[in-house]
């Protein structure tokens, strides 16, 4: 079974330190559309989705047609640039439902992550497709895999007992979670932008039974795994967070140095 591709584009309404430094004259609406070897950052992340054969389209949010005209099976949602996460889902849910293509899961991806491989697109989809009972899948990329490549990311990682992770781009969500946690979703929202976690703590603290395996966490003590079975009991949600050896997938477009690093690694990876 293939599987639509939601793309997140579009960007918060007061700039941040990312696009003042890189585009100070404002030219470009948003940093997914910043030049990056002949294409714009966001054709090399749809690109890379339409290789695979697993992929049944891709639709972006956040930008139209008239931002950035991608060949191949693209789509545009309606969504405005400014939108929140949870709006950009449930105006997903409601096109593809009007296309027909409504799909239980919904496969996400940022717009400017384009060092992103296509086969860690396929491992991730087909893992998604195995394991049709979870409500959401966070992929995970070592901090040693990253850092080898992008010494000093600067990205902010899980610390575990056994191993320290940092969070792909790559994820998946549940359209019944879409319509049950919709201020939930914005709050993670809030976490990477601002790296406040206090509205994710504020509703994790209302479900007791994930007490136990939040403080192992915080206390050092903790696992990959007990963090998955806090999120279960927290949101009552299956989960699961596979690890992949992509360091295209920790790194997006977050800090001004990113550009010129996620620049070099392109070269080197895809255009030899």
């Amino acid at each position: 079974m293939k599987l639509p591709i939601l793309i997140f584009a579009g960007r918060d309404e007061e700039k941040r330190e990312f696009l003042k430094e890189i585009d100070p004259d404002g030219k470009y609406k948003a940093k997914m559309l910043l030049p990056m070897h002949g294409k714009t950052v966001i054709e090399w992340v749809v690109e890379e989705f339409l290789k695979s054969s697993l992929v049944d389209g891709v639709y972006i949010l956040g930008l139209s047609r008239e931002d950035i005209d991608i060949e191949g099976d693209v789509h545009y949602v309606p969504s405005e640039l400014f939108s929140t996460l949870a709006q950009k889902f449930n105006a997903a849910l409601d096109y593809l439902e009007q296309q027909g293509k409504f799909n239980d899961y919904l496969v996400f991806c940022s717009s400017d992550c384009p060092g992103l491989k296509v086969e860690t697109i396929d491992s991730f989809i087909r893992f998604t497709q195995e394991h049709s009972d979870l409500g959401f899948i966070l992929s995970m990329v070592k901090e040693e895999t990253l850092e080898k490549v992008f010494p000093n990311s600067g990205r902010g990682m899980a610390i575990f007992k056994d191993e320290n992770l940092i969070q792909g781009e790559l994820m998946m969500i549940s359209s019944k979670a879409v319509k049950k946690y919709g201020k939930v979703i914005d709050s993670f929202m809030v976490i990477r932008k601002k790296r406040a976690m206090g509205p994710l703590l504020w509703y994790v603290a209302r479900r007791p039974l994930a007490w136990t395996k939040l403080i192992k966490i915080g206390r050092g003590k903790g696992t990959l795994n007990d963090a998955i079975i806090g999120f279960k009991r927290a949101f009552r949600l299956k989960a699961a967070a596979p690890i992949y050896d992509d360091p295209g997938l920790g790194l997006d477009m977050d800090l001004p140095e990113d550009y010129e690093r996620l620049k070099d690694y392109i070269k080197k990876t895809k255009m030899q």
